[in-house]
Order: structure tokens, then sequence, then C-alpha cells
């Protein structure tokens, strides 16, 4: 087969492009106590950005031609795997439908334009990776553990802002640069490394945390619309419990609308529901009844091409304590939810009911496998095969029905650009209503230089935690510094006013469990 040979990437209406910015005449201008800098400097500045530009533009260009060629390999095995297939190498338009049948869209890339040939190219090249030392590279063996093919090939045809750096995540990392995307919640690369990495070494199977609480808890707190499956439950832990993407989660699924035409209105009920969540382990937290948990919120998607998109907000928490009755627990985070749910009616569009499960952890490797499982990316080969399983994906002859798949693939888009960040987000929209967060860790579950984590923070989160802190520190610093300057020129300032406490009397772990008078036990 001749070899695909063509230019390199180049910029098209389907491109990601980056974020507007504001340059025009009426733009506010607000001084932020940074002095304005003189003509000379201005101009030097510019032209260091402009050679900034061109130096990712050269890099792109450069892990381009190198995808190309280490893409290669790949398709040599393929014609292999495939050589008894004749169908597969016939380019079928139909057929090329299915976007998670990746060797196939690989193969016949050449009839997609530059961008998707390009990023076919990458997948290719970072599957078939091998370390310096001879072994699998990350994503050769992400592809066999957690399917990575069927959940990144995906977002090669549904593009939104961050598909390109999630795509060439890690690709060719080096010392200097590890060209990592950041995005934890969609890369499982940047979810090991930002968060799941020093989770699993601190309150992991051989950590020892296990033995340094009385009781451990995995907290599941969800939301249904139908009273009649409102409860709460106690169950055993139970060691098959499906991975990431997998299987029945155990409660009513996908009870908030996120309606195309007002999408507003499901983002409102969406956060509502996760600020719910939040209040109801703080309150557990502030009674006494855990000395510390982990908490993430995340949600379950189902995606419906001609239809709304439905969601499941919920969240999941890893607690410990001395509290010993998992009824009472399961019991008192029902009626705080509930609480929640009355406090914030007046801004949700539908009636939401809670639904709990507490399973008591009863090993240290039940507590690991409840930390890996609180801690993945969405699931997006999942979403997108429940999408495809569907009658309607199909036509009466059984080929793909391309309607659909393109109405999926822009429904995919909007959820990953659109739905998903402005959900998940720190914004704050209502003066009633605090921050929503992602994650969160609270009381001993906290890595401080206190000695009250239960769990064996390592050494180099200690020095990265510590780094951050310093650095955090002297920024502040330098902006009063700066501000303080402003001011004495008469310039206005914009000042971040500090939130007003909702507790007068918050609960400190130390004195609460009667460690602060001898802290030096902890050390």
């Amino acid at each position: 087969m001749p070899r695909h040979k063509r230019n390199h990437p180049r910029k098209s209406d389907d491109a990601p492009v980056d974020a507007a910015v504001d340059a025009s005449a009426d733009a506010l201008d607000v001084d932020t106590g940074d002095d304005a800098l003189p003509p000379e400097s201005q101009a030097i500045l510019n032209a260091f950005k402009v050679e900034e530009r061109f130096e990712r533009k050269r890099v792109k260009t450069t892990e381009s031609a190198r995808a190309t060629s280490a893409s290669i390999n790949y398709e040599r095995l393929i014609e292999s795997h495939y050589a008894d297939d004749p169908a597969f190498f016939r380019w079928d338009a139909k057929r090329s439908l299915d976007r998670q049948f990746f060797d196939y869209l690989f193969y016949h890339r050449c009839h997609f334009n530059d961008y998707v040939q390009t990023y076919l190219e990458i997948i290719a090249s970072k599957i078939t990776h091998k370390n310096q030392d001879g072994e699998d590279g990350y994503f050769r063996k992400a592809m066999r553990n957690v399917d990575w093919l069927a959940h990144v090939t995906p977002l090669v045809f549904g593009p939104f802002r961050d598909m390109d750096s999630i795509i060439r995540c890690g690709l060719w990392s080096s010392a200097k640069n590890s060209r990592r995307c950041h995005k934890p919640d969609l890369c499982p690369l940047c979810l090991w490394v930002d968060h799941l990495k020093v989770m699993v070494e601190a309150f992991g199977e051989h950590s020892g945390a296990f033995g340094q609480a009385q009781a451990w808890w995995f907290l599941t707190l969800g939301f249904t619309s139908n009273t009649n499956n409102s409860k709460f439950v106690v169950a055993d832990f139970d060691p098959s419990m499906p991975l990431a993407g997998e299987g029945d989660r155990g409660y009513d699924a996908y009870p908030v609308e996120l309606a195309h035409e007002v999408p507003d209105l499901g983002y409102d009920d969406a956060r509502i529901l996760g600020l719910v969540v939040q209040e109801a382990l703080d309150e557990l937290y502030q009674s006494g009844m855990v000395d510390g948990y982990r908490n993430k919120l995340e949600g379950a998607f189902r995606l419906e091409p001609g239809a709304d998109t439905r969601m499941n907000m919920h969240g999941h928490a890893i607690a410990n304590g001395s509290e010993t009755n998992a009824a009472f627990i399961a019991e008192e985070i029902y009626n705080l939810m509930r609480r929640g749910l009355k406090k914030y009616r007046k801004h949700m569009h539908h009636d939401f009911h809670p639904d709990v499960k507490v399973c008591p952890m009863r090993s240290a490797e039940e507590l690991e496998r409840c930390v890996t499982y609180i801690e993945k990316v969405v699931p997006i080969g999942k979403i997108v095969a429940d999408a495809m399983a569907r009658p309607q994906a199909r036509l009466e002859d059984g080929s793909w029905n391309e309607r659909y798949v393109i109405e999926l693939e822009t429904h995919l888009a909007q959820l990953l650009g659109e739905d998903i960040p402005l959900i998940f987000t720190k914004f704050r929209y209502d003066r009633e209503l605090l921050y929503l967060r992602r994650r969160k860790s609270v009381g001993n579950m906290t890595f401080s230089d206190s000695g009250t984590c239960v769990g064996a923070e390592p050494g180099w989160h200690r020095k990265i935690r510590r780094k951050r802190a310093r650095e955090q520190k002297a920024m502040r610093e330098e902006r009063r510094k700066k501000q303080a300057k402003a001011k004495a020129r008469g310039a206005l300032v914009q000042e971040h006013k500090p939130q007003k406490r909702t507790r007068t009397n918050p609960r400190r772990l130390k004195r609460s469990l009667g460690l602060e008078a001898s802290p030096e036990i902890w050390m």
C-alpha cells in the first residue's frame, strides 16, 4: 500500500482556536497593580511573544512529522492483523462512521482532512511507543487496561477547545517538558500524575493508612427524581464493583436534563445538587461523626442525538472516624441531603430526592480499590458506545445512520467543551450559593505539616506541596506591594474581598480529638 504523503496540518474551520481576548477600544481598563511598560520594553515583550508562538508552531509541526513516521509501524501491524479480511482494506464511507473502530479509521485516514489525519497518526504513535528501557509506554499499557483507544478516538471527530492538547498529551516527553495537558477529567495520564498517584501511595494497600482509623466508609451520595427510589442503604463492599464506566452504579439514572435550547436550567440543577453533596459531607464532618474524608463530584452522562443530554450528578467519598454504626451514618447523610434540597429548592427547576449508599471497608485492599474508583476520567468510550448501540444509530439496511453520528459528535463536543466545564467550576453565579469544588479533602485526609493526616504522604509530594506554598506566599506579598504602589499614585486597584465565613466556630481536628495541647505525639 502506498504511504500517505501530505503536507503539514493547516488551519480549517473545525480546528481548535484559542480563546478570544477583548482588545476593543472600550474594554475596561483596571489597574491590578502592574506598572505600565515603556514602549521599548513593550516592543521587546511583543517580539518574545511572536517568537514563542512561532516556536510552538514549529514544535507541533515537528511532532506531526515525527508521528507520521512512527505510525508506519502500526500500519504494518494492521496489514498483518487484517490480512484475512479483504473488506477491511476497501474504503466504505458508511463503515467509517463507526468512530470507535480506530484501526479502520487510521488505515483509511487519507480520506479525512489534514487535522484528523494528524491526530490519528499521533494516537497510533502513542500506542506503539516504547520507553528507552524497552518497556511499553504508558498509552500502550492504557490501551490494554482501560481501552484508551475507545476513549480517545471519538475526540478526534468531535472537536472542542482542549482536544489538541489532550491528544498530544505526553507525546515524546522529556525531563524538561512533560508535554502534559493537565486535564485530569479527560486524560488518564494526567489523572494519574496529578491526583491518583499520590492518593494510592498515601492511602493504598501498603501505606498503612487503613490501620490508622477505627472505621472506613465508602459513601455514594446520589439523587433520583422518583420518590419511590429515594432511600438510604448499607451494603458490604463488593470486590466485583465495576470499574470506571462499567455496569450499573445502583441509583436512578440521569435525572438532570441538559436541554440544548436552555442548558442553563440543567446547569443550575446540577450545580445545586453538587452543592448539596458538599454541604452534607461537611455537616457530617463538623458533627464529629467522621474525622476526615476525600470527596469527588462527578456526573454520569447519556447522549441522545435528536434529544437532550441527560446527567446524573452524584458524589463519592472515602471517610473514616470512630463511629461504627453504618446505618446511623447512612440515615444522617440522607437527612442532611433532604435538608439541603429543601434549603435550595427555590433555585432548582425540578424536584430531586436523595439516594444514599454506605459501604463499610474491612481491608486495606478495599480501601485502595475505592481510592482508584472515585478518581476516574469521564468514560467517553462508554458514553459513545451506549449511544451507538441504540436502534436509531442504524438504518433499515443495518448500516450506520450518518445524520445520527454527526449529531452525536456535536453533542459530544458540547458536553466536553461546554457542559462539563460550566457545571464543574468555581464560578459563583448567585450571592446565596457557594463555590462548587470538584475534589475536596477534609480533616485527617488532608496533607499538612501538622501531622494529623492518617495517610503516609510521599516525600516527593511533601516537597512539591511546600514549594507551592512558598511560591503562593511570595506571589501574595508581591501582589500586595504592587497594589500599594498603585494606590500611592492614585490608580484604581481591583481588590478581592474576603469571603464571608459561614461558620462562626468551625471544627478544628486537633482540638476535637484532644491533640492540640500535645502535638509532639504526631511528629
